[in-house]
Parts: C-alpha cells; sequence; structure tokens
C-alpha cells in the first residue's frame, strides 16, 4: 500500500510512523502542509512539491483546520480516485466549555 502522511515530516511521530509502514512492506511517504499546490483549468489537480496526491492508496492527515484547501483537495481525491482519508483531527476530543 502506498501511504501519504500530510502535515507530519520531520519529528519524531513520523520517523516511527515511517519505520513500521516499511516494515510491513509499505511505502510511507510525508509531506509538509505547506507543500500543498493545487492546480485548475480544464481539470482539477491536487499535488504536492514532489508527489501526485492521486497516486496514493491512503492518506492520513496530521493537517489543521488552518489549512482548507487541504480539506477541499483530500476531499476531489477522495471522491473522484477512491482514495482513502484519514483525518487526524476528527479523533481529538472535542473541547467542554466551562
Amino acid at each position: 500500500m502506498k501511504i501519504l502522511i500530510a502535515g507530519l515530516t520531520t519529528n519524531y511521530q513520523f520517523k516511527r510512523l515511517k519505520e513500521e509502514g516499511e516494515k510491513l512492506g509499505h511505502i510511507i511517504d510525508g509531506c509538509k502542509s505547506t507543500d500543498l499546490i493545487i492546480k485548475s483549468g480544464s481539470d482539477f489537480n491536487a499535488e504536492t512539491l514532489n508527489l501526485d496526491i492521486s497516486s496514493y492508496d491512503l492518506v492520513y492527515s496530521f493537517v489543521t483546520k488552518r489549512r482548507w484547501e487541504w480539506y477541499m483537495a483530500f476531499n476531489y481525491v477522495q471522491e473522484k480516485f477512491g482514495t482513502k482519508i484519514i483525518n487526524n483531527l476528527s479523533f481529538l476530543p472535542t473541547p467542554v466549555a466551562e
């Protein structure tokens, strides 16, 4: 399986995810949230500086809510190519108002 970890590339957590994924035979790539490029014209395409997002079987997003363009790109890739998207923010607990 080819997996992209978005928004988490230089810390220990990414390193461990990459090591364990590769032990299982997966291809693991990472990109920064600021690397997203959205091309539009006659066709829409979402890429990073060096990677075509549509070529991945799974995208694991650690991107913050401030980068709304990632959500738009992931939604497009999921609908058009059937790529599984895991949004890490959906697993965070909802803050409780005091």
